[in-house]
C-alpha cells in the first residue's frame, strides 16, 4: 500500500497530530513536518502547544533562520514566557514584528542573550535591554552593516556585556573603537569577515583585555 505524503494532509489534521503526540516526539519530529506548504500554521500550532503547556517556565527559544513569524506572536510569547533568558530570532522579520520585539524586551527581565538579523528597531531594543535586563550578557547581530547609531547604542548602553558577535557585518573602524571603549567587560568579541576595519595597534590595544578576540579569519585567546 502506498504511503501518503504529509503534504497531502489538511492543516487541521496536522494540528490534531501535534496536540496528541508527546512532547519528546513533538520536538524530534516537527522539523520533519515543517517543510509543508502551511509551515507557518504548523509553527503557530507548535508554539501554542509547547508554550501553552509550559506554565511560564520556558527559558530558551531558538527559531530556525527561515521561520516566518506572524504579527502578534512575539507579544504572545512575551506574555507567556516571562522567564525567557535566550532568544534567537529568524533571519527575516517584518517591520512591525521587529518593533514588537523591541516592546516585548520590557517583559523579559531575566533575558541574558539575544540574536538578531535586522537593524530595524535595534536601537530601541538595546535601550530597553539596558533599562530592563540587568543580567544581559550576550548579543549577536548578523546584518550587512553596523551603522554608527547602533554602534553608539551598544557602546553606551550595554557596557557590561560579555559576548558580542558581529561577524560578516561591515563596520567602520571608528564605530568599532566606540564599541571597544564602551564595552570594557567584553570577554569574547567576534568580528571575523567584518569589512571596513583595519586592525591597527590602537584596535588591538583596546582589545587586549578581551579573552577571545576573533578577527580577519583568526582568533586570539583560549
Amino acid at each position: 500500500m502506498e504511503g501518503r505524503d504529509c503534504n497531502e494532509l489538511p492543516i487541521h489534521c496536522l494540528v490534531e497530530i501535534l496536540k496528541r503526540v508527546g512532547i519528546e516526539s513533538l520536538v524530534r519530529t516537527v522539523p520533519l513536518v515543517y517543510h509543508i506548504n502551511d509551515a507557518d500554521d504548523v509553527l503557530d500550532a507548535f508554539l501554542q502547544f509547547a508554550i501553552g503547556r509550559s506554565h511560564g517556565l520556558v527559558s530558551h527559544i531558538v527559531f530556525h533562520p527561515k521561520s516566518r513569524l506572524k504579527q502578534g506572536q512575539i507579544a504572545w510569547i512575551a506574555q507567556r514566557c516571562p522567564s525567557l533568558k535566550l532568544l534567537v530570532l529568524p533571519s527575516y522579520l517584518s517591520y512591525v514584528i521587529n518593533f514588537e520585539v523591541s516592546d516585548s524586551i520590557c517583559k523579559w527581565k531575566d533575558l541574558e542573550a539575544l540574536q538578531v538579523a535586522s537593524l530595524i528597531g535595534l536601537k530601541k531594543t538595546i535601550a530597553n535591554i539596558s533599562k530592563n535586563c540587568q543580567n544581559f550578557k550576550h548579543l549577536s547581530v548578523y546584518v550587512p552593516r553596523i551603522d554608527g547609531d547602533v554602534a553608539l547604542a551598544i557602546g553606551s548602553q550595554l557596557p557590561k556585556i560579555k559576548t558580542l558577535d558581529l561577524q560578516f557585518s561591515k563596520i567602520e573602524r571608528s564605530d568599532l573603537v566606540v564599541i571597544l571603549k564602551g564595552c570594557q567587560k567584553l570577554e569574547q568579541l567576534d568580528v571575523r569577515e567584518c569589512k571596513g576595519v583595519a586592525y591597527d595597534d590602537e584596535i588591538l590595544n583596546l582589545a587586549r583585555s578581551i579573552r577571545v578576540f576573533r578577527h580577519e579569519g583568526f582568533y586570539f585567546g583560549e
